[in-house]
């Protein structure tokens, strides 16, 4: 939900503050995630009548943090 996605935020501030923000660094396929995060915005784009068209590169292979990259690109949305 939003507000559990809000506390996880000041959290997220809380810790960075403290030097204690961890990273779960994996192999991922990053252009598979964002197109999953895009897609979970689609019926909020719709019913603001927002039109959003998004294309990258597929296969896009990095090591990262799923869990970090979802919440910058979900803030970024």
């Amino acid at each position: 939900s939003q507000l559990s996605r809000i506390i996880d935020d000041m959290l997220d501030v809380t810790r960075i503050s403290q030097g204690k923000l961890s990273f779960d660094l994996l192999p991922m396929d990053f252009s598979e995630l964002a197109n999953e995060v895009c897609k979970s915005f689609e019926n909020q784009f719709e019913s603001e009548g927002v039109e959003f068209d998004f294309e990258i590169e597929p296969n896009l292979l990095i090591s990262g943090d799923k869990f970090r990259l979802e919440q910058v690109l979900s803030n970024l949305l």
